[in-house]
């Protein structure tokens, strides 16, 4: 007997209707089931990889991932006091049942802002963000600020709940602005 996965079934998340008219890429997408037969997806839709549209987007299926119905955007930032682009989507569900999406924002003051500066490699000011639903990601609450405890941390990987309830997340050093200590 292996323990090998065995991949059981395949088929598209979402695709772009109207190719012709907008550029639409999807990508970054999760998965959780929410319950037997039910799952929920978070992916990053953009016109580009670092468009400076990038929102969270959710699906859900109710018959096993046959089928996915688009819920619409997470978090639109009307509300968010700056412009901002969502990016790197990271999805658990904890063992109360809530729902979490942790990602990043970066600030984009105008839309030909590039996301990563050519000649450092740094990329724009960035947050790293959590979204919480507690009705099995039907509705959101506000993105909360997540402060890593060094600004060069960039938290990079779905959240693990510890037996204690304390959450795990991994990260990854990151070139900052400017950052001329490290390469």
């Amino acid at each position: 007997m292996s323990n090998r996965p065995e991949i059981v079934d395949s088929g598209l998340l979402y695709g772009n209707k109207y190719p012709a008219d907008w550029a639409i890429h999807a990508y970054y997408s999760r998965i959780v089931e929410i319950r037997p037969g039910e799952l929920l997806c978070v992916y990053r839709r953009a016109q580009a990889l670092y468009g400076d549209d990038g929102r969270t987007w959710v699906l859900r299926s109710t018959d096993g991932g046959k089928t996915w119905q688009d819920e619409g955007c997470l978090w639109d930032g009307k509300q968010d006091a700056m412009p901002y682009s969502y990016s790197a989507t990271h999805l658990t569900r904890t063992s109360t049942g809530e729902v979490l999406v942790m990602g990043h924002r970066f600030t984009r003051p105008t839309p030909d802002t590039p996301m990563y500066d050519a000649e450092s490699g740094a990329h724009l000011p960035t947050e790293t963000v959590l979204f919480r639903s507690n009705d099995d990601g039907h509705t959101w609450l506000p993105p909360e600020i997540v402060h890593e405890p060094d600004p060069h941390y960039l938290l990079y990987d779905s959240i693990t709940e510890l037996d204690n309830g304390r959450y795990f997340v991994t990260s990854d050093w990151d070139r900052l602005p400017n950052d001329t200590d490290h390469v």
